[in-house]
């Protein structure tokens, strides 16, 4: 593999996890309530804005380097963003990027950073595989990013909060109602993410898939991980949430920071296979 073509990997998975937490965490108050506005410290926020917008830029460049041979990327730049087809796409994302920047730099956590965020995410349907299906795959995947980021960015601020409870630092009643909050919205999310992952493979792949194929076997392994997610989600929701009312409060939320944790790190990997998938021919 090319370095210019890791360089695209890893800076998809930079701007992927930035504007996914991002996002999850702009909306999170929205939902969890009031008082867990402060989720997610200022400084972070600020951090993973300046890392979308360096990541972002990485990879329009590195992109660049993949598709002239002769070493001058600037020219093949400015042919991406002005005579390519995906042109709009990149304009918008560079413009969403840096009004993210400007809000993340002038507010503190604040659900407006969810506007620039949002069109970030649902830039994908417009700028993946799904293009090649016209609208319908276009909108299919956007919806798909959107319900991903609402449940993967979304763990981390919950996880914040209910560390924060058991360590004594936030009171246990704005954890418990995070939770049960938090539990309802990822079951709608879920959702979402399972319909337009199952119609967009399906499409992909059709009924037979060779698993003898690199983007199939990495197709998979994404399917497993999210899989495992959902397990651990069911953990949280249908066992370790009812006994949040009984005498072992302590031991419970010991078992859900430890659950959400491992979430939350199979998360990240679910990611991460993203950032690869992306730049793998499902067709070759």
């Amino acid at each position: 593999m090319e370095a210019a073509q890791v360089t695209i990997i890893l800076a998809r998975a930079v701007y992927y996890v930035s504007i996914v937490l991002l996002f999850g965490a702009a909306v999170f108050p929205l939902y969890a309530g009031r008082s867990t506005w402060a989720a997610l410290p200022r400084w972070l926020t600020a951090a993973l804005a300046v890392a979308t917008v360096l990541a972002l830029l990485t990879w329009l460049f590195a992109l660049a380097a993949t598709l002239d041979d002769t070493g001058e990327v600037l020219p093949t730049v400015k042919v991406i963003l002005t005579e390519s087809s995906f042109r709009m796409v990149w304009l918008v994302r560079l413009g969403a990027a840096l009004l993210l920047l400007l809000i993340a730099l002038a507010l503190r956590p604040s659900p407006v950073i969810a506007t620039p965020s949002a069109v970030l995410l649902i830039g994908e349907g417009w700028g993946g595989h799904a293009v090649a299906w016209g609208t319908l795959g276009s909108v299919n995947l956007a919806v798909h990013t959107l319900c991903a980021a609402l449940w993967l960015g979304g763990l981390v601020p919950l996880g914040l909060v209910v560390f924060s409870a058991h360590r004594g630092s936030a009171d246990l009643p704005t954890a418990e109602t995070a939770l049960r909050r938090f539990s309802s919205t990822a079951v709608m999310a879920v959702a979402g993410v399972v319909a337009t992952g199952a119609v967009n493979t399906w499409h992909m792949l059709g009924a037979g898939p060779n698993f003898t194929d690199a983007y199939v076997r990495v197709l998979a392994l994404k399917i497993t991980l999210v899989m495992l997610m959902i397990g651990l989600a069911a953990l949280n929701r249908y066992r370790f949430l009812p006994q949040l009312r009984t005498a072992g409060r302590a031991a419970t939320m010991r078992s859900l920071v430890g659950s959400i944790t491992l979430e939350q790190l199979v998360g990240l990997l679910v990611l991460l296979d993203v950032s690869v998938l992306g730049t793998m021919n499902p067709h070759a």
